[in-house]
């Protein structure tokens, strides 16, 4: 689950729980810069993995 607390302005924290907080993001561009890094790791594994 992510959770967007709202800040000032143009500023928000987002949170990343899962049972417990995972991660925390300052901003909402530092949260999707993230989660693109995080997929593209993710999709490099899958292509690394042996086809049965």
């Amino acid at each position: 689950m992510f959770v967007m607390l709202p800040g000032k302005g143009r500023r928000s924290t987002i949170r990343w729980l899962a049972g417990v907080e995972v991660e925390r993001y300052g901003n909402f561009p530092e949260f999707f810069g993230a989660m693109v890094s995080h997929n593209i790791k993710e999709a490099d594994g899958m292509r690394q993995q042996p086809k049965e």
